[in-house]
């Protein structure tokens, strides 16, 4: 009996060592963990964050689908000093307190997949809004995953931005351009916050005891705006661990080895060797982990690393420099012509400015470009012609003209153009055309805002060539701009199609003599010391006279409105130095005269009746900006002398104020040629204003973009739209048949002070240009009541401007608080804002709303754009007890 229970018990033993070792399996199967918190880093494209990467089985992940099972993932996160003050686990939902304040943790769900491997799923959870000194802050991040509403999670990782930037700055897998944009933003942000930036450390060869110095980072010091090796230094090494560097610069005499271990530069350079100085013997080794946004190459230096270097530049002739790192770019200088360069890692683009320097060494050069005479002894992946944009010129909203410094061998495509915005994003470019393969008007979607942009061409395959550019649209603006060497002595220069009025200034460098110094390119401010001319919308001509004959020259301008906001420097356009005339122009014919009058009617008059007949076909009208004068169904009428010919043109064809070429073209392929400027648009006004001074007197203010005279004055407004409108017309004022004041106008702000009758209720006022035109409608509206001065109230002003970053998730959210209650909104049209220090928005889309009940607070957001951290001004007109008011003040975007 015994032995049978004994067989009965192992019987029973065994079996539950089955159940129980499959339920084993079966709950390990069922709490196998599969996602994972990967790794961390910083997003630098678009809105800047610490992004958490984190991966889910794939496999299992499929599973579930197929199962039918309800999926969302994503990242859990909260500032690791709560977590690790309170303890437990980060979780979805937690609160965690430190020192008294509760942290909730934040759910950050996936919105799609960052990558999918064979085995894995990859999403991403960014934390947004961290900056400058928040890059010290660390956090504890988690991944997790809903199954039906069952929650699992990965590991946690904890780790500030500030380590994750100096972790991705010691990677291969990291552009340089995301290493310089790290390096300023994040570890200099920071160190500054922490105060462990130091300005200048000077190592001497005192310091540099038994053949080696070291310095590292301290808790005091981690981070040097410059490095100094001294020319005292004669031999020996130099260890720098662990730190930011801005800038080494190493005696161009002293003889040393200088070794970087995580260390972050963003220049190294030899200083300049003085007169009967030798060059000493410079060796670096870049360690694991160091950077180097550019160096500085220099004689007798020798340059030993395995991450790459962004830019490695050749100033001044050097002998015995050797670069044993990989570069993404060699730029030799024209100054540097006849050095001796060793290369023995890979350089992705080489561009050889000067003559007779040699390139050598094991290396390559994926690219090369040498604009002079040198010798190129390495390999060599592909040699690019040589090429360059000389300018990028903004006509208008959406079109701009590029010039390059030679002829393309094709005329290039738009699919062979990009531009580049801020942030890497690019615009839509239409369409390009050329007439010479040199010259290029490329048109494009409207532009965002006024900003700075790169524009590049692909003009062989590999072969890109770029210029930034800046685009400003917040000031007149022009379609075209040409220069005619009309005279041996004297130009033409043509503005078309401008858009605002006030005042273009031109100046030409070796003839406008305003300055000695030599620029480049040069300044607003110079320019503006240049010839000044008055400038109207429309067509605009400056003659230049005075030249040199047989001189060329460059022809920079700028374009003010009357309120001050200014172009940037426009240019340049080159001014032959010879007369510029048709070779097709004809010997015997001439046109003696030519202009549109009336309105639609152009008469041609020649110098002697041609021999042949004359039809419409013979006769064009051009326009520079690609909008000619259309002869379609037009009526050609011709003198008894033959020598007179008019077109009338059918008045529903159209065309606008500009200056036009008349052309005849005859039968033997000669051509009469003469310009002409159609007059016919009326004055523009803008900022209107009435303003009740007195019992007996108002006020009447407007800027005009030309001169000419004013016609005003009072009467009672009937109310009608239709024909029985009691309103003066143009015709009645301007021939005198309604009783009218006149005043002169004159380009720019005016105002008239008007009497009142006391029974008159409504003003009129016509603007006439000095060529007669008018608009076909007369300016009129209410006269305001008087109002007697009231004892003084509070001054209104602008208190204070904030900027609320924490609503500018979309657009520049600003917080404007007045000293006293407005009546409502102010007009957006009379809002403006200028640049202090910064980057003007361009033209802005604004959403305003009231904050309190007394209209005191008013909220502006930005609809189109933002404000770039700098300094600015609001300047806008409020109503304030019916009557506008200027207010203006200042404000920080940090």
């Amino acid at each position: 009996m015994l032995k049978r229970l004994n067989k009965i018990c192992k019987v029973l033993l065994l079996a539950l060592t089955f159940v129980l070792g499959s339920t084993g399996f079966a709950l390990a199967a069922e709490n196998e963990i599969h996602i994972s918190t990967e790794s961390m880093e910083i997003r630098t494209e678009g809105k800047t964050g610490l992004r958490t990467i984190s991966a889910i089985d794939k496999a299992y992940l499929e599973q579930l689908k197929a199962e039918g099972k309800e999926v969302t993932y994503g990242t859990v996160a909260v500032p690791a000093s709560a977590l690790e003050a309170a303890g437990g686990e980060l979780q979805i939902g937690g609160s965690y307190a430190l020192k008294g304040k509760a942290y909730k943790a934040l759910e950050i769900p996936a919105e799609k997949n960052w990558k999918t491997t064979e085995e894995k799923v990859y999403y991403t959870g960014v934390l947004t809004g961290i900056s400058g000194a928040g890059f010290n802050t660390r956090y504890a991040v988690r991944s997790y995953m809903k199954v039906d509403g069952q929650v699992s999670y990965g590991n946690t990782l904890v780790q500030s931005a500030y380590v994750t930037a100096q972790e991705m700055l010691k990677s291969s897998e990291v552009s340089t351009d995301q290493k310089k944009w790290l390096a300023k933003n994040v570890l200099d942000a920071c160190d500054t916050a922490k105060k462990v930036t130091q300005d200048t450390l000077k190592i001497t060869g005192a310091q540099v005891q038994g053949g080696s110095y070291t310095v590292n980072a301290t808790d005091k010091v981690r981070n040097y705006n410059k490095v100094i090796v001294d020319s005292s230094v004669q031999g020996g090494e130099i260890v720098l661990n662990q730190l930011r560097i801005k800038s080494l610069e190493v005696a161009a005499d002293a003889d040393c080895t200088v070794t970087a271990n995580d260390t972050v530069f963003d220049q190294i350079g030899k200083s300049a060797a003085g007169a009967g100085r030798a060059a000493g013997n410079f060796t670096l080794n870049l360690g694991a982990g160091s950077s180097v946004a550019k160096l500085v190459a220099g004689s007798n230096m020798t340059v030993n690393g395995a991450l790459k270097i962004a830019e490695v530049e050749v100033a001044e002739v050097v002998q015995g420099f050797t670069l044993n790192v990989p570069a993404e770019e060699l730029l030799v200088s024209e100054a540097a012509g006849g050095s001796a360069i060793t290369i023995n890692g890979t350089v992705e683009n080489a561009v050889l400015n000067g003559d007779n320097s040699t390139i050598g060494g094991s290396g390559k050069l994926d690219k090369v470009q040498d604009n002079g005479n040198n010798q190129v002894e390495v390999g060599v992946g592909e040699e690019i012609l040589t090429n360059s944009i000389v300018s990028v010129e903004v006509r208008g909203m959406s079109r701009m003209i590029v010039t390059l410094e030679k002829a393309t061998t094709q005329p290039l495509a738009v699919e062979d153009m990009r531009i580049i915005c801020h942030g890497g994003k690019e615009m839509t470019l239409l369409s390009a055309k050329t007439e010479d393969n040199r010259v290029y008007e490329v048109s494009t979607s409207v532009f965002a805002k006024d900003d700075t942009y790169t524009f590049s061409m692909e003009i062989a395959p590999g072969k890109i060539i770029s210029k930034y550019f800046s685009y400003k649209v917040d000031c007149p603006t022009v379609s075209d701009a040409t220069v005619l060497r009309s005279e041996a002595t004297r130009a033409e220069f043509d503005l078309f199609d401008v858009d605002e009025g006030g005042y273009v200034y031109v100046y030409l460098p070796g003839h406008t003599q305003v300055s000695r110094a030599a620029e480049e390119i040069p300044s607003v401010d110079t320019v503006k010391k240049g010839y000044r001319k008055e400038m109207k919308t429309g067509f605009n001509k400056v003659l230049i006279s005075g030249l040199e004959e047989g001189i060329s020259y460059s022809l920079y301008y700028v374009m003010e409105a009357h309120d001050g906001r200014t172009s940037d420097v426009l240019g340049p356009i080159t001014v032959s130095g010879n007369v510029q005339e048709d070779p097709n122009i004809s010997s015997e014919y001439q046109i003696v005269s030519v202009g549109e009058k009336p309105k639609n009617t152009i008469t041609v008059e020649l110098n002697k009746a041609p021999a042949e007949e004359l039809t419409l076909d013979n006769f064009s009208f051009i326009c520079p900006t690609g909008s000619p004068i259309t002869t379609d169904k037009a009526q050609l009428f011709v003198s008894e002398d033959r020598k007179v010919y008019t077109i009338v043109i059918p008045e529903n064809y159209g065309h606008k104020d500009n200056q036009y070429i008349a052309k005849v073209t005859f039968s033997d392929g000669t051509v009469a040629k003469k310009s002409f400027v159609v007059e016919y648009n009326p004055p523009r006004i803008t900022e209107q204003k009435v303003e009740r001074i007195s019992e007996t007197s108002f006020r009447y203010s407007f800027v005009s973009d030309e001169s000419g005279t004013l016609y005003y004055g009072t009467y009672n407004f009937n109310g009608s739209y239709n024909w029985e409108n009691n309103t003066p017309t143009g015709d009645q004022l301007v021939g005198g048949e309604i009783a009218s004041s006149q005043i002169q106008m004159h380009s720019g702000y005016n105002q008239v002070e008007i009497s009142y009758n006391g029974t008159d209720k409504d003003y009129f006022a016509l603007p006439v240009d000095v060529y007669g035109n008018y608009a076909g409608y007369t300016e009129h509206d209410k006269i305001p009541a008087y109002v007697p001065q009231v004892p003084e109230q509070p001054k209104l002003a602008i208190e204070s401007i904030f900027y609320n970053k924490e609503e500018s998730d979309y657009g520049t959210c600003l917080d404007v608080t007045f000293t006293t209650a407005i009546d409502g909104f102010p007009d957006q049209r009379l809002i403006k804002f200028e640049v202090i220090q910064g980057t003007s928005p361009g033209k802005l889309l604004l959403e305003t709303s009231f904050l309190d009940e007394s209209h005191t607070k008013l909220r502006m957001r930005t609809l189109n754009g933002e404000f770039s951290p700098g300094t600015y001004k609001v300047i806008m007109y409020v109503s304030k007890d019916g009557q506008l008011q200027k207010v203006e003040k200042e404000f920080i975007i940090d």
